[in-house]
This record gives structure tokens, sequence and C-alpha cells, in this order.
């Protein structure tokens, strides 16, 4: 369901890819979020270390999938600030897609505008 007036949200999503994915996403990462509905105003990006957590749930995951923890798969915090009509499950799904639709990914979209650094667990510098 769409919302009339845009709103400005928040879209904080952690997704397991490897370097060469991200590399590929990166460069036009803002040009596939933009559309009619959608306008990234931020995008904020850290990597962050397993070590610094260590039961993530998207680690779990594949390891349980794959029987193996992640090797060449680099855990990535991506931080969208859009405005756009969409309703917040919307955004989110549109920030995914954006992705590359990722096998392992969470997150969530809400109103207003979060500090990408309030959150951070432990991050690396890219």
């Amino acid at each position: 369901m769409a919302i009339m007036e845009p709103t400005q949200w928040t879209t904080d999503i952690q997704v397991l890819l490897t370097r060469s994915e991200w590399q590929r996403l990166e460069p036009e990462l803002s040009q596939h979020l933009t559309d009619e509905d959608c306008t990234p105003m931020n995008i904020a990006v850290e990597e962050l270390s397993f070590a610094c957590e260590p039961d993530n749930m998207l680690v779990s995951e594949y390891q349980q999938r794959e029987g193996h923890p992640p090797v060449a798969e680099i855990l990535h915090r991506v931080v969208v600030h859009s405005r756009s009509t969409r309703a917040a499950s919307e955004v989110t799904k549109h920030v995914v897609t954006a992705l590359g639709n990722p096998q392992y990914w969470y997150g969530t979209t809400s109103a207003g505008f979060l500090d990408p650094g309030s959150k951070s667990a432990c991050n690396i510098s890219l």
C-alpha cells in the first residue's frame, strides 16, 4: 500500500556479499534505488567484523545451510536514507532488490533519519 505524501525513510540492512558482488553493485546502487516512487538521499556502507558479531544470525544461517562459515562473503551493513511514497515494507523490498536480491540479508525500514553510526556493533574501515 502506497503512502500519498513522500516520507523520509531509513532502511538498515545487514547483508552477506563477496567483495566482487559488492564492487559490482556499489557504483550503480543509487541509480537502482531511484524511481518515480523513491529518491535515495544518502547511502552509508560499512563492513562488519565477524569477530565482533560471532553470533550474527546471517553468519549462523549461512553456516547452517552451507555447512561451513562464510569465507569469501563479507558482512556489510547498508543504511539507505530515502524519500518515498511506498510503505516501509515496500521500501525494504525495493532496497533488497537494488542489492541484487541476496540470499542472506536481514533488516528493516523505519520512518525518519537514523544516524548510520548509531547502531554499529563493530566495524572495520573500508
